[in-house]
């Protein structure tokens, strides 16, 4: 069961890690404490767990579309 929880976990540290480098500390810690979450035994904490994680690939596509626009504007390789 443990080891289901290992890419979520791992998820949301690296979404924690990226806010952290735009110097947000709340969402960092809202990261870090989100996958706490699935200790609790109710489906509200799933659902929550969930739509954060979706939200977290948004940021995620919507980073690397900012990047990739970027390295296309400065005429670097992708």
């Amino acid at each position: 069961m443990i080891i289901r929880l290992i890419p979520v976990i791992v998820a949301y540290l690296l979404l924690g890690a990226h806010f952290l480098r735009y110097n947000n500390v709340l969402l960092t810690g809202l990261c870090a404490l989100l996958p706490l979450l699935l200790l609790v035994k109710n489906r509200w904490a799933l659902w929550v767990v969930q739509w954060s994680a979706c939200v977290g690939a948004l940021v995620w596509a919507n980073t690397a579309a900012v990047l990739t626009k970027s390295r296309i504007s400065a005429g670097a390789p992708l």
